[in-house]
This record gives structure tokens, sequence and C-alpha cells, in this order.
């Protein structure tokens, strides 16, 4: 089954982040000779910058005489990516998951890395193989990637149940993790009719003061009429980060518009302080 539109960007975020993981991991296993380690890193800084064509000339170049080299591999699959060479990454991907030498956190990285590749290619069922739990990573970083992406290639396969335990999973791990992740189980979570475990989530963040948590929780609660508490989580927002989400906001017009009237015709007049917020700053 092929993603719907829904998640169709979803890989190609989720294979740039996987990069970040695997480069960091390769980097601090795999010692190349002095010339290769210097390439590489310029390779590496190239692909950071979006240089991608010069990136895989040199993790090209190292590969010939040392087509074992775990960091060239990588740094290749990525770029690869990139450019759109999905087939090219994908061999990559499988030649880095036998290098890895069972380095836990790292190969649950490739693994993830190849299951979006599986999924784009519409097989689920190979994709979920690579993302048994007995190969999660225990990093909270990784941990939050890994059950994330099980997630919605089981939603995409129609396993409904299986992708709410997995975001669920996803949201739940705080420490050091990916708060762009947990922010997006938590709106699968919502969208899937489990709003009282993506609320749950947003508290979770709104601990770590995430402006986007408060904001995305606000919205949730309005949406389910709880309009009280969603005044006190945008009142919560913190100052120094409400002209960040402007744009959000802005993108969002349609929906404050009509919470506004509901909130008019059925409680009188939405707060003034809060139509400022979300009418004004955002324009």
């Amino acid at each position: 089954m092929k993603f719907n539109k829904t998640y169709i960007r979803i890989p190609f975020y989720l294979a740039a982040v996987c990069a970040a993981g695997t480069l960091a991991y390769a980097g601090w296993i795999y010692n190349p000779a002095a010339g290769d380690d210097t390439t590489l890193s310029c390779a590496q800084m190239e692909m950071q910058f979006g240089m991608f064509d010069t990136a895989l000339e040199k993790s090209g170049a190292v590969l010939q005489h040392d087509p074992d080299n775990l960091f060239a591999l990588l740094i290749n699959a990525h770029c690869r990516n990139a450019k759109n060479d999905f087939d090219g990454a994908f061999e990559c991907y499988k030649k880095a998951l036998g290098l890895c030498d069972h380095q836990r956190e790292m190969e649950a990285e490739i693994r993830v890395a190849l299951a979006l590749e599986y999924s784009r290619r519409g097989n689920s069922s190979a994709a979920l193989k690579c993302l048994q739990d007995e190969f999660a990573p225990e990093v909270s970083a990784g941990y939050v990637k890994f059950f994330y992406v099980r997630g919605v290639v089981r939603e995409a396969a129609g396993d409904l149940a299986g992708a709410l335990g997995d975001y669920q999973n996803a949201g739940v791990e705080t420490a050091g993790a990916d708060a762009s992740l947990q922010l997006s189980a938590a709106s699968r979570l919502a969208a899937c009719g489990k709003a009282d475990s993506a609320l749950v989530i947003y508290e979770q963040l709104e601990k770590t003061s995430n402006p986007n948590a408060y904001y995305e929780s606000a919205k949730l609660k309005f949406e389910r009429g709880q309009d009280d508490n969603a005044v006190k989580e945008l009142r919560m927002l913190p100052v120094n980060s409400r002209k960040s989400l402007s744009k959000v906001m802005a993108a969002d017009a349609d929906f404050w518009e009509t919470i506004r009237q509901r909130y008019n015709s059925q409680r009188g007049v939405l707060p003034e302080d809060i139509q400022e917020l979300i009418f004004v700053k955002n324009r």
C-alpha cells in the first residue's frame, strides 16, 4: 500500500533526520585513514550545506578504494536521497546495515532509513520487518524516531491500532528526544480520534516550555469545546516565542476565524488579548 497524500512528505523529511543520526554514530565508531578522514569531513560539511554533488563525489572517491567505509556509505546514501536517487541510497543503506557491527543505536537509525525506502516503494511488510521491537534503540531521540516511523508505516498500511500504540510510544519519551516528531505523533493521535492521548504528549512537552505544544494543545481544546482551558493554554505561551509562531497562526487563520465566530455566538466576545495574539500579531 502506498502512502496517501497525508504522508507523502514524511519519508523525505525523516530521511534527512535519519541521516544526521547515522552519520553521528558512524563518525564515532569508525576511524578512516587520515586522508579519507579529511575528505569525508569536507563531504559531510558540503552535504550539510546542500552541496550534494560534490559531497557525493568525495564520498564516492573514498568508496572506490575503501568500499566498506561506513561513514562514506552513509554520506553517499544521504546525498543520493537528496538527489532522488532512491535506488542508489537504498543499496548504500543495505550495505551499511551489514557493516555497523550490531551497534544498536546506529543499526536502528539505518533500519529507519531502510523502512522509509521500503514504505516509499509500497512494501509495508518489509518496512515493518526492519522495525521489529528487538531492534528498537535505547537513546531517546532514536527511540522516538523509530516508533514514530513505525506508526506512520502501520497507519499507511491500515493497521490503525498498531499505529496508535507506536505514536503513543514515540510521544511519551521526552528526555533528549526530537520534539518535532513528538508533536507529529500527537497530531496523528488527535487526527485518529485519540485526543486525550495527544493532550498527554502536549502536556509533557509544555514542561519544557515548548511553544508549539501550548499552541497545538490550545487548538485541540478549542476543537473539543474546552474553550476556557484553550484560552489558558494560549495565555501560557512564552512571550518570547509568540513572534516565532506568527506564521503558523497566519496559516491557521481560517481555523481561528471559525473559533472566534463560534465563541462569539455561544459565549460572547473572545477575550481581547487572545484576539490580539491570534489575529493582530500574526499579520
